[in-house]
Order: C-alpha cells, then structure tokens, then sequence
C-alpha cells in the first residue's frame, strides 16, 4: 500500500511540475524549475526516512573475519553514501555497500546500527563508490548472463560492457580453519543482444572482428596491455570503435 502512496505522490509532482518546467522553457528557466522538482522530491523522501519501501528488507548478518583483513565487499566494508533506484523510484544519498560475495546490497537502518538487505527483485539500478551497477532481472531478456547486480562499464551506441564483480573464498586448514578472500571479475559484451564473457584480448577482438586491423593498430600506437589492465583496454578499443562507426 504504501509503495502505491508513493507511486501516486511521484506522479502527481512530475505531472503538476509540467506546466511551469513549460512556461519555464520558454523564460529560459527550466533548469530552475527542474532544480526545485528534484529538492521536493528529495525532501519528501528525506521525511519519510524509515518507513519509505526501501526500508522493508531482512536484516543484514555479517560475515565472520577473513584472514590478513580482507572483506566481503565492494571497494570497502563502510558504508558510503549512494543512491538506488528502487521500484521505480529514485532515491539519493542513502546509506550503503554493497557485498559482492552474497550479491547483496546494504541499506543502514534508521536506527544507524542495523543494515537491511533490499529486496532484489525492487532494485533497478544503484550507484556506489562513483559506479553504476544494473539489475538483471529474470524478466528481463539477457542470453548468455546470469540474473543480478552488474557493474555496467560503458554502454554505447552498439556495444556495452558489463562487469560482474564478485569475490570467492578458499579455507586454509593448519591450527585453525583459515578464511580467505580474493576478486574476482567476469567481463561480458553485450552485441546483438547477446551477452558474450570475453576473458582475453582474442575474445574481444573476434568479436569486434570487422575493424580488426584498426583495433590492432590502435591497440599498438596506443600501447595497450590487456594483462596488467585489462579493464583499460577493453574500455578503449570499444570507445575507439563506436567512435570510428560514426
């Protein structure tokens, strides 16, 4: 019920925000008006902080500790501000990280104490740490990639490239059990609405076969090295050839 109050309440205030954002337009104010929307929005979310539908998760258990101090999440184990879009809705400046061993995102409570896992069938998208990351959801069309939270690393006119960051743990037996953790990171290509992994300079490049001379050239003037950053360089040939197509 309340997720419909919300729904109706965002309607209603882009709805009613169209007649000044059109008057607006035509004074060269709209950047204005559209400022102020976003502010609304932004403080009505902000007093119902607690009882907005985000809220409504299971509570977060953490992880037992990992040797050498290492953590379950993304970039860090503290919480940082971010923002999700959740049903539809848009809510930013939230508390959260993101555990990318379970595949869970964390909102801190209210209370500042307890962290909530969202629901993943509610999240569309999040942004944390200055990356974005997509749900996929099961009904959504995705051939070739499992369904959940993918880093979405460039998305272009024909190409993108997701990234599902992960991490893997591996028990050590000696006095006592020992828990270790390590990245890591499956790159797909999505083309003709296909995901493809691609884990070398090769896979890449026989998808991309019919610029394959200019992606090599490319890849030599510009000295790219595929083994010690390998993120980099996919990032560039897929930026050189959308740019090259147009």
């Amino acid at each position: 019920m309340l997720r419909i109050i919300y729904r109706v309440f965002i309607f209603q205030l882009l709805f009613f925000a169209q007649l000044p954002i059109a008057r607006a337009q035509m004074s060269g104010d709209s950047l204005f008006v559209t400022k102020v929307v976003h502010k609304i929005h932004y403080n009505f979310l902000k007093s119902q902080k607690g009882t907005s539908p985000v809220f409504n998760g299971k509570v977060y258990n953490d992880h037992p500790k990992f040797k050498d101090d290492k953590h379950a999440y993304f970039q860090t184990d503290q919480y940082t501000t971010g923002s999700v879009v959740y049903d539809g809705i848009f809510y930013p400046e939230l508390s959260l990280k993101y555990d990318i061993l379970r595949d869970e995102l964390v909102l801190l409570d209210d209370d500042q104490i307890d962290g909530i896992v969202l629901q993943l069938e509610y999240v569309d998208s999040f942004s944390i740490h200055g990356y974005q990351f997509i749900n996929i959801k099961p009904e959504i069309p995705h051939k070739g990639i499992d369904i959940g939270y993918y880093n979405l690393l460039y998305k272009g006119d024909s190409l993108s490239l997701l990234v599902k960051r992960a991490k893997e743990v591996t028990e050590k037996i000696d006095q006592q059990i020992e828990k270790m953790i390590s990245p890591k990171e499956t790159y797909y290509l999505l083309k003709n609405s296909i995901y493809q992994p691609i884990k070398s300079k090769n896979d890449l490049l026989k998808l991309l076969r019919r610029s394959d001379d200019k992606n090599q050239e490319y890849i030599k003037v510009n000295k790219l090295n595929f083994g010690k950053d390998f993120e980099h360089s996919v990032l560039s040939i897929l930026r050189f050839q959308d740019a090259t197509d147009k």
